[in-house]
């Protein structure tokens, strides 16, 4: 064809294309790009935590030029990076930081809370750890919950206590990433590497029973348990069915917890293949039963949509399913049809690692893409409240210091800890617990017995620590490489001025 035309039929895709996603989609143009939380508040605004640019506030019913509002550390937050948020029954939104806690804002000013033990003056105590990665609201009482890098904080709105739960109290692990509540107050927490831990109000959250899923990826496209110990993201949904997901697909329970059964992403076959030694026996899944998994195995986010169809007046539950790379599925669990933005033309240009969803009730489902834009889906009616301004409400209090009996409880376990190291061989790996507050400082913190910075003097590596020249360490490379293919060091910079 001449270039004019081609040019012209091109310009006409895009605009076919663009027609058809505003008929999906609307973009709500946030000036921040890497989101990475959200939520909506009982007056309908969003909220949008970013990485390094604090939180934003969308109010749909403000002017066009100022329904976005930032507020950053110079507003109060503890920092500028929020990985959690959400809204409580008294409409105070809790921004999960990075490093400093959580920060509260009751509608007119931001407090922030800062880790227990924290000396800084003026500061109020709050959490147990400085890193938040997830927070939820328990329905019956209105309790905040946060997953911290130290263990579980609860604030008690009936007295406004700080309680703590670690390890010491039967979890498995000090640090998780996801918390969801069932209608009753049942408590699900999805932890980094341990699975799920769930507690109930009748055993005022002292009592956890442990779900643990193969510490070896699952080679069959489904089966029973967990498919994964780590745990991205969790869903109570409306008739109670309890979804995980995973980086090894979507898991289900329907008896709170007591049996799962997952379904592993189409990706996994890949996976499997790329095994340092994948099973002689294996078969991939036929196409029948591949067509009909996941997109794929991470699982960022999830959310439950109730909408009634204007012929027959049914509600159907709308599950919505966000992956890192292959932007996000709705699965209409009454019908069992699906619709994948990856497949819509208009829509898979811009999707991929989708970071953020809000999705519940009858109103608009929210989601982010990460390093994209913030959009609002057209497929249901928006109900309810339209955006307004937030009441101010009373602060929290701030935390108290720790008692003798928590403590106490804290040392036992450290002390049972230590005895099952000296039970270890020489060679045998020790994880050490997360450092969130050096901030990028971490030399002779985090790593402080042995250290090894690849290529940082480039090619060469960059080896520190107590008797750094007398530890053997030794690197290869897989078998499923290139022919000739060998061990390579990628260089970003040779000189930076960022400490992180």
């Amino acid at each position: 064809r001449p270039r004019a035309t081609t040019k012209q039929s091109k310009i006409t895709r895009v605009a076919a294309h663009a027609a058809a996603r505003a008929k999906v989609e609307k973009i709500l143009h946030c000036p921040a790009k890497f989101i990475v939380s959200m939520c909506r508040d009982n007056v309908g605004n969003i909220w949008a935590g970013t990485e390094d640019s604090g939180v934003y506030r969308y109010n749909p019913s403000a002017s066009a030029g100022s329904r976005w509002k930032q507020f950053t550390t110079a507003d109060g937050l503890g920092d500028n990076n929020a990985y959690a948020l959400v809204c409580d029954k008294q409409g105070r939104i809790w921004a999960g930081n990075l490093n400093h806690g959580v920060s509260v804002y009751n509608g007119k000013r931001w407090q922030n809370y800062d880790v227990v033990a924290n000396p800084r003056k003026h500061v109020l105590a709050g959490p147990i750890g400085e890193r938040v990665f997830g927070e939820a609201v328990n329905p019956v009482n209105g309790d905040v919950w946060m997953a911290t890098s130290a263990g579980l904080c609860r604030y008690k709105t009936s007295d406004e206590s700080w309680h703590y739960y670690t390890r010491a109290n039967g979890l498995p692990s000090d640090q998780a990433n996801a918390l969801a509540f069932g209608r009753h107050g049942r408590l699900y927490v999805g932890t980094q590497c341990d699975g799920i831990a769930i507690s109930t109000a009748r055993q005022h959250y002292k009592h956890w029973r442990i779900i643990r899923g193969p510490w070896k990826m699952p080679t069959r496209p489904s089966g029973y348990g967990l498919p994964s110990n780590l745990i991205n993201c969790l869903l109570v949904m409306h008739n109670g069915t309890v979804v995980a997901g995973t980086d090894g697909g979507l898991a289900f329970s329907r008896n709170h917890g007591r049996s799962w059964r997952y379904l592993r992403g189409q990706d996994y076959v890949a996976k499997v293949r790329g095994l340092y030694h994948t099973p002689r026996d294996w078969q991939p899944a036929p196409p029948r039963v591949l067509n009909n998994l996941p997109l794929e195995d991470y699982i960022t986010a999830l959310g439950e949509q109730r909408t009634k169809m204007r012929r027959h007046g049914r509600v159907h539950d709308l599950l919505w399913v966000c992956y890192r790379q292959q932007g996000y599925e709705i699965i209409d669990l009454r019908t069992g049809r699906k619709f994948a933005s990856v497949r819509d033309p208009a829509l898979a240009k811009t999707d991929g690692y989708i970071s953020a969803l809000v999705a519940g009730g009858q109103q608009a489902p929210i989601l982010a893409r990460y390093g994209g834009s913030v959009t609002e889906f057209k497929l249901l009616k928006r109900a309810g409240v339209s955006g307004g301004r937030n009441r101010v409400a009373r602060m929290p209090a701030g935390a108290a210091p720790p008692g003798k009996p928590w403590l106490r409880r804290q040392v036992v376990t450290l002390l049972a800890a230590c005895k099952h190291h000296r039970k270890l061989q020489p060679g045998a790996v020790i994880p050490l617990d997360d450092d969130w507050k050096t901030e990028g400082d971490w030399m002779g913190r985090y790593g402080k017995y042995w250290i090894c910075l690849c290529a940082i003097c480039s090619p060469h590596n960059y080896r520190w620590g107590v008797g750094a020249g007398r530890v053997w360490y030794n690197d290869r490379i897989g078998p499923h490489h290139a022919p000739h293919d060998s061990i390579r060091y990628w260089v970003t910079w040779l000189a930076t001025t960022n400490p992180d």
